[in-house]
């Protein structure tokens, strides 16, 4: 994809030459003349200082929230967010797979990969091609890949689901952390459904939640904030009914070991 087409998705065009883009990477070491450099800030270091490195190994599109001292022919959009912005971009330069996919979306504090494995070997089971991402690695068809998070980075899902697409799956079991929901790593992915399993007081520090009500509200977004069409919620939880009255789907199923 030339450059000036991938950055349009941004509604920003920048004064750069037609390059050919294949790739975007955070990781300076993965740059190279076709990728995009996007200079994120993560917990212990910014990806800005290393835009030198990336320059080093002839790339010359960088994404940054700041200016960077770069060389003439280095070209820079600068954004707000860099996590946000390389999730919309992986979007893009993929194809937007999610949209030929039929995503299921699962978040909680625990019971996301059990019921997530378990949905994906029922849908296989029934002759619907089901692809899996979450803490067991990428599964779909017969290719499996460890991840290293829960739910890994915005581009290399944003890869992943558009094999998924190119190897005949029709859907897509998720599990959806808290941590990719604040890290905007599923921002532009298109779910049909999202479930609810749990929520336990977890994943509160450093480097993760710096409170309780912080951690709810990131998992409350995967129901307000992705146009799902179905909410399926833990009732039994006390939870579920704030995300029952918040989510933006039309159809809302409940469910309870209790019943």
């Amino acid at each position: 994809m030339i450059a000036k087409q991938l950055f349009s998705v941004l509604n920003s065009i920048p004064d750069c030459p037609d390059l050919e883009i294949d790739t975007l990477t955070e990781n300076s070491r993965e740059a190279s003349p076709s990728a995009v450099f996007v200079c994120v800030r993560g917990a212990n270091a910014d990806g800005h200082a290393f835009a030198p490195d990336a320059y080093a190994r002839g790339c010359r599109c960088f994404v940054a929230e700041r200016s960077l001292e770069l060389p003439d022919d280095a070209y820079v959009l600068r954004v707000e967010n860099s996590r946000y912005a390389i999730a919309i971009l992986a979007c893009s330069l993929y194809g937007d797979p999610s949209k030929a996919l039929r995503v299921i979306g699962i978040t909680g504090t625990k019971g996301k990969t059990t019921t997530a494995q378990l949905l994906a070997q029922i849908l296989n089971q029934n002759e619907i091609p089901t692809g899996y991402i979450g803490t067991n690695g990428i599964s779909f068809g017969d290719i499996h890949r460890d991840t290293k998070n829960t739910t890994p980075d915005a581009v290399t899902l944003q890869k992943t689901l558009c094999e998924m697409q190119e190897n005949g799956m029709q859907a897509v079991v998720m599990e959806v952390s808290s941590q990719a929901l604040m890290q905007h790593r599923v921002t532009g992915i298109h779910f049909e459904t999202v479930l609810f399993t749990n929520l336990f007081p977890d994943h509160i520090g450093k480097n993760e939640h710096p409170t309780f009500d912080h951690y709810k509200n990131c998992k409350k977004t995967l129901f307000t904030s992705f146009g799902a069409n179905t909410m399926i919620g833990n009732i039994d939880d006390p939870f579920c009914a704030e995300l029952q009255e918040a989510t933006s789907a039309d159809r809302i199923i409940l469910c309870s070991a209790n019943a």
